[in-house]
């Protein structure tokens, strides 16, 4: 069973796609596109992995989804790892 195709999902999220898109020139604000992680080749959501469902409810990722998409997520979380030997005090 195929998901809804992508652009079916940029016209869901369009409007609020919009609001996001215009933070990106905010200092300190990074822009995730998550969309490239839930699609096939040929352009369908993937709903699930033989494990479990990624999403909980429609507009919402599982723990599976989370954890699918942590790839994503990794070089933020780099970005605001403590220095060693860096001091809680300024």
């Amino acid at each position: 069973m195929k998901g809804i195709s992508r652009a079916e999902t940029e016209q869901k999220f369009l409007f609020a796609n919009q609001v996001i898109d215009s933070l990106q020139n905010i200092t300190n604000v990074a822009i995730i596109n998550p969309l490239p992680y839930f699609f096939t080749e040929d352009d369908y959501s993937i709903l699930s992995l033989d494990i479990a469902s990624l999403d909980r409810d429609g507009d919402h990722m599982s723990r599976v989804g989370s954890e699918w998409c942590k790839p994503l997520f990794e070089p933020i979380y780099d970005l605001y790892q403590p220095q060693q030997g860096a001091s809680d005090n300024p």
